[in-house]
C-alpha cells in the first residue's frame, strides 16, 4: 500500500475531508483569485504535515520570513520548534518577485536548486508569480516534466496558481 501523508489536526476536519492525506507522489493544483484563501489552506496543510513529522519545504511569493511566521502563529500554528528542527524549510522569493521582470530564467533557477527538493513534500505558493515571466510553451513543459521526476521519487508537490497571472497559451499544468 501506498505511504499516505496525513495533515490532520484536532481543529478541523479538512485533512479528512481531502481523503485522509497526499498519497506519495501526488502533484497538488490550488488554484485561485488573489485574495481567495490558497496561501492559508497551503499554511495549514503544512502544519498538518509537519505536526506529522513530514518534511515539507515552503517557497512563498507572497510573505518574508518574519511574516510567515507571523502569520503561521496568528492562525495558532507554532512552527518555531519544526524550523529548528529542520523539518520546515520556508524560502521567501518576495525580492525575486519584485523584480521579476529582469529575471527571465525562474523556471531554470528553481529546477536547479536541488536543496529545495530534498523534503518529502514542497509547496510552491505561488508558482504562477515565480514564472510568469520565464515561461514559454517550451519551459512549462521543462517544467512539468521536472514535478513528474520528482513525483516518480515520491515526492509530494503542491502548487498554488493564479490564472490572472499566466497567459492562456501556457500548459503549466495540462499534461
Amino acid at each position: 500500500m501506498s505511504t499516505v501523508y496525513s495533515f490532520e489536526i484536532q481543529s478541523d476536519e479538512l485533512n479528512d475531508k481531502l481523503g485522509g492525506g497526499f498519497p506519495k507522489g501526488s502533484l497538488v493544483v490550488i488554484e485561485g483569485g488573489s485574495g481567495g484563501g490558497k496561501s492559508t489552506i497551503c499554511q495549514r496543510i503544512t502544519y498538518g504535515l509537519i505536526e506529522k513529522d513530514t518534511s515539507v519545504t515552503f517557497i512563498s511569493t507572497q510573505l518574508t520570513t518574519k511574516g510567515y511566521i507571523n502569520q503561521m502563529y496568528s492562525l495558532n500554528y507554532p512552527i518555531a520548534s519544526h524550523l529548528l528542527k529542520d523539518r520546515l524549510l520556508y524560502i521567501p522569493v518576495m525580492p525575486l518577485v519584485q523584480s521579476a521582470k529582469s529575471r527571465i530564467d525562474f523556471i531554470e533557477r528553481l529546477m536547479g536548486a536541488k536543496e529545495l527538493f530534498e523534503k518529502d513534500v514542497i509547496v510552491i505558493d505561488t508558482i504562477s508569480s515565480l514564472i510568469k515571466y520565464s515561461a514559454n510553451t517550451e519551459k512549462s513543459l521543462e517544467l512539468i516534466s521536472f514535478f513528474k521526476k520528482l513525483n516518480g521519487m515520491g515526492k509530494v508537490i503542491i502548487l498554488t496558481i493564479e490564472p490572472s497571472e499566466l497567459g492562456e497559451d501556457l500548459p503549466v499544468m495540462s499534461t
